[in-house]
């Protein structure tokens, strides 16, 4: 049961950030007019209130943005389809000697496989001597 109300409670969480965001696009986005303005800074701080009950709130989101789930379920459907779309079309470039020289960052080149790393490590099993 506990597992449940936790569930419901990231839910909501998610939902109220949602239309807080969506608010806060519009208002930076758009050129709203002072009374749009107003209502949209009023519904900011009624979402962002943890005084207002819980029905007002989901009352005031059906009211803003309708079906406000669907909405958010058809954003992410398409920031996934975006996220799809970049790691099928990303492609894997071998970096030049001189470009690994210049970085700080260590590159080493992938062996072929069956090939074996040769290190300069003698054979024998290290062990810490500390007396």
């Amino acid at each position: 049961m506990e597992a449940s109300g936790a569930f419901w409670a990231e839910q909501l969480a998610r939902e109220l950030a949602w239309c807080v965001e969506q608010l806060e696009l519009g208002l930076k986005m758009q050129r709203p007019s002072p009374k749009q303005k107003e209502q949209a800074i009023g519904a900011i701080r009624t979402l962002r209130s943890e005084r207002i009950p819980l029905p007002r709130k989901r009352q005031l989101m059906r009211s803003l943005f309708g079906d406000y789930r669907a909405q958010m379920e058809a954003e992410w459907r398409e920031a996934l389809r975006a996220l799809k779309t970049a790691a099928q079309s990303a492609r894997v470039q071998p970096v030049g000697e001189a470009t690994r020289k210049k970085s700080r960052r260590v590159c080493r080149p992938r062996l072929e496989r069956g090939a074996k790393a040769t290190l300069d490590v003698p054979d024998e099993e290290f062990r810490f001597n500390f007396f």
